[in-house]
């Protein structure tokens, strides 16, 4: 065994320290039913494995003593199945604008730049000259069917 692992503890360290400090994330559960309604379904869908709650771990404290600090998480913690989507390299949730609200702004935003665009067309000016007119269009000089053909070669 490398020296570098030596050091690491085989079992979990004593809950009653993590819980009394206020450390723990709140994630233990002494079996899968406790926490979701498809584990109550289907018990063995992970295999007796502890489904912790689904949250993200962006939103969990920064300055909080973690055993992993990058992913803040602790030792011995049980790993969410979709940690790769839960994870702090996942994208940032923003949860300050409900969605109704949002597409209401972008239904704004399409409006106003309609009106802009409706009165820059009404207030817009006439053409401040007529178009010059040629008998026949200039379909001779530009090459129609009273056109004197090209040389051959």
């Amino acid at each position: 065994m490398p020296s570098s692992i030596r050091h690491l503890p085989i079992t979990r360290p004593d809950q009653r320290y993590w819980k009394a400090k206020g450390y723990y994330a709140d994630v233990k559960a002494e079996n899968v039913n406790d926490f979701t309604d498809a584990a109550k379904e289907d018990p063995d869908m992970n295999g007796g494995y502890v489904s912790p709650p689904a949250q993200q771990r962006i939103l969990r404290d920064p300055y909080a003593p973690w055993w992993d600090e990058q992913d803040r998480r602790m030792y011995g913690e049980p790993v969410h199945e979709d940690n790769d989507i839960l994870g702090v390299f996942s994208p940032d949730p923003y949860p300050h604008l409900p969605p109704k609200k949002a597409f209401g702004g972008i239904a704004c935003f399409i409006a106003f730049i309609g009106g802009v665009a409706g009165l820059c067309s009404l207030t817009y000016p006439d053409q401040p000259a007529v178009e010059r007119r040629f008998p026949g269009g200039l379909d001779r000089e530009l090459g129609g069917p009273g056109a004197v053909p090209a040389l051959a070669e």
